[in-house]
């Protein structure tokens, strides 16, 4: 399912809940492509993203492209 959304893709076109799409909007997060680009750290760190809403993101467009700090 991941590779369903290009990076370009504004994430006002994804079909996600209201709520956790003005959360990634309030971040400055415009594309799925910037979504993408954060580490799991930083997208849990973001107010109002639970572990719901987490996995939700990471199942739609797939894991991060940020390499796992050691």
């Amino acid at each position: 399912m991941s590779d369903q959304f290009a990076d370009d893709v504004p994430i006002e076109g994804i079909g996600l809940p209201t709520r956790l799409r003005k959360a990634l909007t309030n971040e400055g997060l415009k594309t799925v492509g910037d979504v993408r680009d954060l580490s799991d750290i930083d997208l849990r760190c973001m107010r109002q993203i639970g572990n719901n809403s987490f996995r939700l993101l990471r199942e739609i467009l797939g894991p991060s492209r940020r390499p796992r700090k050691r």
